[in-house]
């Protein structure tokens, strides 16, 4: 079995070590588990590509150097989950702004950044990641060139584009993305339609406030 496949089995002491743990907004030693093995495989992967299964039996024996280990967070995309998604370069920024800007982090900030794809992460935080993934530019609101790019060319690769445009024509849902009662509009009114949603003052952006509404 490779290392990609297996699993990092903690003991009690070490889960109640991040459980209780600030810094760490987890509770469920399910997922706690899950995060530190996928932590566990981009180490190895990333620092030990010639000799992955004999350095992950090694963290795997004796878990607690976990702690003096870390990850690069451009190597995010090494996990499956990952590997094919879209918004993998907004996904990168908006994980390293979760990190203070860091480009490495350690087991707890890793499991503190994942914490926003888990079920029992706050929804204010979660909303705050997707806040930084959909304002490319940094300016702390949405513009609506912003919202075009998430519709067309980031979240649709240019090979996708013109089946998203037949699914839009047939009306039917493209990924969970585009919803079958925008079938009958253009792309710029659907556009339109979701800024005027937000943009309460009605300054062609969408900001912080506005967003949380």
């Amino acid at each position: 079995m490779g290392a990609g496949q297996s699993s990092i089995t903690l003991d009690k002491k070490q889960l109640d070590e991040y459980i209780k743990d600030p810094s760490v907004p987890l509770t469920n030693p399910e997922t706690i588990t899950i995060l530190c093995s996928r932590f566990t495989y981009l180490h190895v992967k990333t620092f030990h590509p010639d000799k992955q299964q004999k350095e992950y039996l090694r963290i795997q024996k004796k878990t607690r150097i976990l702690n003096e280990l870390e990850v690069m967070i451009e190597d995010i995309g090494l996990l499956k989950e990952f590997e094919f998604n879209p918004f993998l370069q907004r996904i990168k920024w908006a994980l390293q702004i979760r990190n203070k800007t860091k480009e490495s982090a350690s087991v707890k900030e890793f499991l503190s950044i994942m914490s926003v794809f888990c079920y029992e992460t706050d929804i204010s935080q979660k909303r705050e990641f997707m806040f930084n993934l959909y304002d490319k530019d940094g300016t702390n609101a949405i513009s609506i060139i912003e919202l075009k790019n998430i519709l067309t060319n980031e979240l649709f690769t240019r090979s996708h584009y013109s089946d998203v445009q037949e699914a839009i024509a047939e009306g039917r849902n493209y990924n969970g993305i585009i919803k079958s009662s925008y079938s009958d509009r253009t792309m710029k009114e659907v556009m339109l339609e979701i800024m005027a949603e937000y943009d309460q003052d009605s300054n062609k952006e969408v900001d912080w406030t506005e967003f949380q509404q």
